[in-house]
């Protein structure tokens, strides 16, 4: 109602059967997606919990020696905490990935259903414009672009 009286402008579309079918779809996928998170997080917890005790299983006669040899507890510790990291990065990024993919052959039946309301980009298309990676910022023009390097001083004799 205040854009309508506005003399900038001319006209408002408002599409309110799309905007109703939107939301409607919105708090079902949310309360969805909540239940769905629940599960998988108490399912990813005793996988973690099973996972670890049986790794500890297996390394139990090394810890053991480790520990007579004196070993302190991070010491023993370290080998499982950066073997977590790692998979936690890998199950990220391919969990990012399958998401990214399935955004991707989505969009058209999302465009479709939101009957010309724009996507904005993929997650695809931000991740590489954030992370500074994209082609285009590579080659500007036929001319690639100089990559800026950082002084370095001589090496000082003593």
């Amino acid at each position: 109602e205040i854009l309508r009286g506005s003399q900038i402008v001319s006209d408002v579309v408002l599409p309110k059967d799309v905007v109703s079918n939107l939301v409607e779809v919105t708090n079902a996928l949310r309360k969805t997606g909540l239940g769905i998170i629940a599960v998988l997080v108490m399912v990813s917890t005793f996988v973690m919990a099973i996972i670890i005790g049986f790794k500890i299983s297996q390394k139990r006669e090394e810890i053991e020696i480790m520990r007579l040899l004196s070993a302190t507890n991070w010491y023993i510790r370290w080998p499982f905490v950066y073997e977590g990291i790692f998979y936690g990065v890998i199950g990220t990024f391919l969990g990012w990935l399958i998401a990214s993919a399935g955004l991707l052959y989505a969009s058209s039946y999302l465009e479709s259903f939101l009957k010309g309301i724009p996507l904005s980009g993929t997650c695809l298309e931000k991740f590489v414009s954030r992370t500074g990676i994209e082609p285009a910022l590579l080659f500007k023009g036929n001319k690639p672009l100089k990559l800026a390097r950082l002084p370095v001083s001589p090496p000082r004799r003593i």
